[in-house]
């Protein structure tokens, strides 16, 4: 009996010809069916088992998403402080006792200036928050004034559209006022544990690093540990220099409310600082809060003042600043960037803005060893110019040529 290869128009497999006369034609048939039966449980028990996985990890990932939020703010934090600890160690320090050194540093530095700051910052938020409804009531009249001299620009929807929204959101505020307790204690303890977190990975992180590359294979272990070490030095770059602007932008943004006489200008400057470290749309939404408050001021042009302020103050920042600070360590176009940080912030909200920089660059350095520079045979002159890749191959030789020292 032939096998009919028609029977079955959608099998990939077909039996190979019985040329043998000593073969049974019946036999090879059966042998065929037992081994397209097994291939497709095979297949079956594969697809079943990777979407019970995805769910699994889907699920893992919601329950577990605000430790891994505690546990990755650890890391960037040990990333930013390792470099001097290794300074420290170098010149013979213990590495225990640079590490307990700079976190207890770090912390008086911290709480110092929580302790300075925090009074003046709670009696304007308070301030403000009674003052919203004045301000919601001032600014609803301004805009119908702009919309009976406007009245094609519709101005009215907006106003009522935003007095809606402010008081849900001021409802809001005042209705969580209580749990503010709470929230402090457990925001306490999630910083002591972070803290924590970054003493043990600080003081012995070379289990850490042999962990990590004994998942790979001894010949892969060179290029794993190179593209780790760049990976982590685009990191510290990029959180070093996120710290430094969120300071300069704070100060400055202060200073020139204050000059302007905004009220509220040690709040508003606190949240530019903050803010900076979200791309792109992070001084765009700090330009807004005082922007609101200086048209509701008896000069209402105050608004135009402040919004030029901030246009100056982010002049200065992108073209003096950023070329200082940052020597374009992260070397990412804006477009790519804004976009990553749109879909990080639909998927993992403000976490996902926060960790938006430092995983794009990961993800370009991967891109750029593993794909890139074997598709191409090199990196392009931009790329392979990278000041932090000059900086790692600069100390890569310097520690080539100490091992090498008799």
């Amino acid at each position: 009996m032939e096998p009919n290869n028609h029977d079955h128009p959608g099998d990939t497999l077909s039996p190979p010809p019985a040329s043998d006369p000593s073969f049974s034609s019946a036999l090879v048939e059966q042998d065929w069916v037992t081994l397209r039966t097994r291939v497709g449980i095979r297949i079956t028990v594969f697809a079943v088992s990777f979407i019970a996985f995805i769910v699994f990890l889907a699920f893992a990932l919601s329950r577990l998403a605000h430790v891994l939020e505690l546990f990755t703010i650890g890391l960037l934090l040990a990333m930013a402080i390792n470099p001097a600890v290794a300074w420290f160690e170098k010149r013979h320090t213990q590495r225990w006792v640079s590490v307990t050194a700079l976190v207890l540093l770090l912390a008086g530095v911290v709480i110092g200036g929580l302790a300075s700051l925090a009074p003046t910052l709670v009696d304007q938020s308070t301030r403000f928050i009674n003052d919203a409804p004045q301000i919601g009531n001032s600014l609803q009249q301004h805009l119908k004034w702009l919309d009976h001299r406007f009245p094609a620009a519709h101005v009215a929807e907006l106003a009522n559209r935003l007095q809606s929204e402010a008081s849900q959101s001021l409802s809001g505020i005042q209705s969580t006022a209580t749990t503010v307790f709470t929230a402090s204690v457990t925001t306490v303890v999630e910083a002591v544990l972070v803290v924590f977190l970054v003493v043990f990975v600080l003081s012995d992180p070379h289990p850490l690093v042999r962990g990590l590359r004994g998942v790979m294979p001894p010949q892969w272990q060179p290029e794993v540990t190179r593209i780790g070490e760049l990976v982590v030095a685009k990191v510290q770059a990029w959180i070093q220099g996120s710290l430094i602007l969120m300071l300069f932008i704070a100060v400055l943004d202060t200073i020139g409310l204050l000059v302007l006489g905004v009220p509220y200008a040690l709040l508003w400057g606190v949240l530019s600082g903050l803010l900076e470290i979200i791309p792109t749309l992070g001084p765009i939404i700090a330009a807004v809060p005082p922007a609101i408050v200086g048209l509701t001021m008896p000069h209402p042009v105050t608004a135009l003042y402040i919004l030029g302020l901030y246009v100056v103050i982010q002049q200065i920042e992108s073209n003096v600043l950023v070329p200082v600070v940052m020597s374009n360590k992260v070397r990412l176009h804006p477009v790519t960037l804004l976009c990553f940080l749109l879909v990080m912030a639909e998927f993992l909200g403000v976490f996902g803005a926060l960790i938006a920089t430092p995983l794009a660059a990961t993800l370009k350095v991967l891109y750029m060893e593993l794909y890139y520079r074997r598709l191409h045979g090199a990196l392009p002159p931009e790329e392979a110019n990278d000041p932090t890749r000059l900086k790692l191959k600069r100390r890569r030789a310097r520690k080539a040529t100490e091992d090498a020292a008799p």
